[in-house]
């Protein structure tokens, strides 16, 4: 039997899957062909391609870019040549892109869009998808078709009757769910659910990405309703819909295009008011004048934004009681084993007195130009109460790094020091010490105490990023007063800075090189060339009355990485380490812990059931009398939790009048015998109190331990009481 029909069925499979994977992955440059995609689709995402003229990219800042790089060599030269060389190779390579580049190529050349229509859904039958890709090839359209008519050729019966081909001068179209290709009719260009959001989009945008929301969610719930054999989906469908909000929402759509010479981005969720759930905490207030006082007028890299930590958690919660009533008691549990292991209650002694607008600044005067010297503010609600909250925390800091670091001589922990009159917190480490302080109401946080003293001497400065004209120019040009979030970027001012170690980072394509393929000398533009298309970028959100709205402003598509130099955030690295090391060796120790407290337990459980197999089945009274009769020893009444050190004693009658005081472990399994007693029935315990995460080990009249909740103990104890 041959295998080549084999070969071109998998072929088949891995073309397509390719295809797919490609467009979405292309997906960078839309509203082209949103006429041709039908009117009741729900997912659409369109793209000009890299050969379109698109509109505003003659003169733009991007084409001179474009000029002085060697973008266009990587895509004709570098990246087919590596191509050529990988089928040269591998035979069954070959074989998928000598069949997918005539159907790949063009849809990164040309316009094209990819689409999900509302499916056919009827009780009895299986849903049956409708949806495609549209290519305006051009020149390419005659090869492309061809193309794609073979693979369906070679492909399976039932694939060449779900997947239709179809063209129409140079647009090609491939569709699922369609008896003969597209329907006619008007497009979704023309649909009224379309149109609502054309306002919110970016004139002649070389990209779109749009999402029907409402028709999407009321197709989930006829698919419920339809195709839901059990009653789980049902009920719970609701439930996490109104907690998400989504009955509010309406509609999704991204747009990106030309505005003058510069790339402008405009993403909009529909959602009017009044909105439900946790689209709901969106937060409508703008940033106040006085939180963006309270950057430098020199920032070359800075943001300030409203967000409330207190109601954000208070959102969440509400919404994961609202799905699951009984996940109440766990998430308070959890919150009180929390707030126990701090000292405090996390909600109303910390959270609660954080404000709701927050800064953040990179400032070559504060703390130099990379992203080490980033400083974080927050307006706070209560200094008094915040200051008290964040001592606490230092103090459990310092003693948790007391308990892990156990080399003589060495000492991690938060010290303080003075500066202008403010204290700042830092954490004595070499080569990062992450600080704090609280100055006139703001809460600092920065890497090191330097930059925090920086901005601490900035509150209450005469000149501020509002007296900064190029700032002044991004708000201006991107024309929202009422911003709940601002980002600024100053490009010109931090290109220079950043730029070597971008070149490095492109300088990876040249792996081709030693391949034998010629890979762009220069990928990026000379800096001399490059800095005169660079310009002061932006972005602000805001939300009203419509939904929430983000706009953005750059000098071409991908500027934005030129705002910091990527290797400037190592230095960070020593404090993450840390923050992830420390309760990573906390947990192993609590687990090494648990194991052995465990074992206690079970060794105690094992001489009260050989105890009970001497008496007729009868237990113990007392964890006196089983110490003496079942030989226990002093380490195993104790839990490596506790910290104690085990006593010694030289008469057993001795260790078990102790042992009923001091053991880690309660003797609950007085008046039980052991062959009436179930599985289920406690006998033993640890003490309550130990354990951090509010569990204790428990052991059972047949011999197994296992973990419980603290309360769940109780409960299980009083109802054996009665």
């Amino acid at each position: 039997m041959s295998s080549r029909p084999l070969v071109r069925n998998r072929s088949l499979v891995v073309s397509l899957s390719l295809l797919l994977v490609a467009s979405l992955a292309t997906a960078v440059r839309a509203q082209p062909l949103a006429d041709r995609v039908p009117a009741d689709t729900l997912i659409y995402v369109g793209w000009l391609g890299y050969d379109a003229k698109s509109p505003g990219f003659a003169g733009s800042h991007l084409e001179a870019v474009m000029q002085a790089a060697e973008f266009k060599k990587l895509v004709d030269e570098t990246l087919p040549g590596l191509l050529a060389k990988v089928a040269k190779k591998d035979a069954n390579a070959d074989q998928v892109i000598t069949l997918a580049k005539p159907i790949v190529m063009p849809m990164l050349k040309h316009p094209t869009a990819i689409f999900v229509a509302k499916p056919v859904l009827a009780k009895n039958q299986q849903p049956m998808p409708k949806g495609g890709i549209i290519c305006q090839a051009g020149p390419d359209a005659e090869a492309m078709n061809a193309q794609i008519q073979k693979l369906l050729a070679d492909g399976p019966p039932d694939l060449q009757q779900m997947v239709k081909l179809s063209r129409q001068g140079d647009t090609v179209a491939v569709t699922i769910g369609y008896e003969a290709g597209l329907p006619a009719g008007g497009g979704l260009s023309a649909s009224a659910a379309f149109k609502s959001i054309e306002a919110h989009t970016v004139k002649n945008s070389s990209l779109m990405v749009y999402v029907d929301v409402e028709a999407l969610t009321a197709t989930v719930e006829q698919a419920i309703d339809l195709y839901a054999e059990a009653e789980e989906p049902r009920a719970y469908w609701p439930k996490i819909r109104d907690a998400i909000g989504l009955k509010s929402v309406k509609r999704f759509v991204w747009s990106s295009g030309f505005d003058g010479k510069e790339w402008m981005d405009h993403l909009f969720l529909s959602a009017p008011e009044p909105r439900t759930g946790l689209v709901a905490l969106a937060d409508p207030t703008p940033v106040s004048e006085a939180a963006l006082k309270s950057i430098p007028m020199t920032a070359t890299l800075a943001g300030a934004s409203k967000f409330d930590v207190a109601k954000l958690i208070a959102g969440v919660k509400k919404a994961v009681v609202e799905v699951e009533p009984g996940m109440a008691r766990e998430i308070e549990r959890a919150f009180g084993e929390a707030s126990k292991a701090i000292g405090m209650d996390i909600e109303k002694d910390l959270l609660a007195t954080l404000g709701d607008e927050w800064v953040y600044y990179v400032d070559p005067m504060t703390g130099g130009r990379g992203l080490g010297g980033i400083v974080m503010l927050n307006r706070l609600k209560d200094a008094a109460k915040a200051e008290a909250a964040f001592g606490k925390l230092e103090t459990l800091v310092n003693d948790e790094l007391k308990k892990n670091i156990r080399e003589e001589d060495v000492e991690i922990k938060f010290r303080t020091t003075k500066s202008g009159g403010t204290t700042i917190h830092y954490l004595g480490t070499p080569l990062v010490s992450p600080a704090w302080a609280i100055k006139d109401g703001h809460l600092l946080i920065g890497l090191f105490p330097q930059m925090v003293a920086g901005a601490a001497d900035q509150i209450g400065a005469t000149k501020s990023i509002l007296d900064n004209p190029s700032f002044q120019a991004v708000r201006t040009r991107l024309g929202v007063a009422n911003a709940s979030e601002v980002v600024f970027m100053d490009l010109p001012k931090t290109a220079p800075d950043s730029y070597a170690t971008w070149v490095a980072i492109s300088r990876l394509v040249n792996f081709s090189d030693v391949l034998g393929v010629p890979a762009p000398a220069m990928l990026l533009p000379p800096l001399n060339k490059l800095m005169p298309h660079l310009t002061p970028a932006g972005s602000v959100t805001w939300t009203d009355k419509d939904g929430i709205h983000v706009k953005a402003i750059s000098s071409f598509p991908g500027a934005t990485i030129l705002a910091s130099d990527p290797l400037g955030g190592m230095q960070m690295m020593a404090p993450m380490m840390m923050g992830v090391a420390m309760p990573a060796m906390q947990k192993a120790r609590e687990q090494a812990g648990n194991v052995k407290s465990m074992s206690n337990l079970r060794q105690i459980a094992l001489a009260a059931i050989i105890y009970a197999n001497e008496k007729n089945g009868a237990l113990p009274n007392s964890m006196a009398e089983l110490v003496v009769a079942g030989d226990l020893s002093s380490d195993v009444l104790i839990s490596p939790s506790s910290g104690k050190l085990s006593p010694k004693f030289d008469d057993k009658k001795e260790l078990g009048r102790w042992a009923e005081e001091n053991a880690d472990y309660i003797w609950v399994g007085k008046g039980l015998n052991v062959n009436k007693a179930g599985p289920d029935v406690v006998i033993a315990h640890e003490r309550l109190g130990m354990s951090p995460n509010g569990r204790v080990n428990v052991a059972f009249a047949d011999g197994h331990v296992e973990q419980m909740f603290e309360d769940d103990l109780a409960d299980r104890l009083k109802k054996a009481q009665k």
